[in-house]
């Protein structure tokens, strides 16, 4: 008789191989551990679901996966960062940009320059070019190597003065 797995020994299997870089294979484990745990737990099986999906730029699963983690936690800066990556990569930049948002207003004091340098790319796809030059330099400060932030901000300095 099969055992049958428990949702964190799902999400520990493919935390294992999201760690290996084997995100092709760690995605069954993640919607495995979705369709086991309906209860309010489930968050992080849904955060590890839509971040995999990222990776493997399966972009409209990540959004729903990000959807969905909301739908359990609607005050969680992680869920709100997940779906402002999505909206992202869907080019649909306003509503990644009030993601960024929504997610720096619940984690006032994130300490990530990645929050902060994706709040700015999100700026800058909308032409918002000193809002993006401020959210890099935020991101800067965090993080002084962040090559993102410093990439961008050259970028919104050189269209600021042209």
């Amino acid at each position: 008789m099969a055992q049958i797995e428990s949702v964190d020994d799902l999400i520990a299997r493919g935390n294992a191989l999201f760690d290996q870089k084997r995100y092709a294979a760690a995605l069954p484990f993640f919607e495995r551990a979705t369709q086991r745990d309906l209860g309010p737990r489930s968050f992080v099986s849904w955060v590890f679901l839509g971040y995999t999906s990222l990776v493997l730029e399966h972009w409209q699963e990540a959004l729903a996966a990000s959807d969905r983690a909301l739908d359990i936690a609607p005050n969680n800066a992680m869920a709100w960062y997940l779906k402002g990556a999505a909206m992202g990569k869907l080019n649909r930049w306003r509503e990644a940009l009030a993601a960024y948002d929504r997610a720096l207003e619940l984690d006032p004091n994130d300490n990530d320059a990645v929050a902060w340098s994706s709040k700015g790319v999100a700026l800058a796809r909308l032409k918002r070019f000193r809002e993006a030059l401020a959210a890099c330099e935020r991101a800067l400060e965090l993080d002084s190597n962040h090559v993102l932030a410093w990439v961008l901000k050259g970028a919104m300095l050189r269209k600021l003065w042209r």
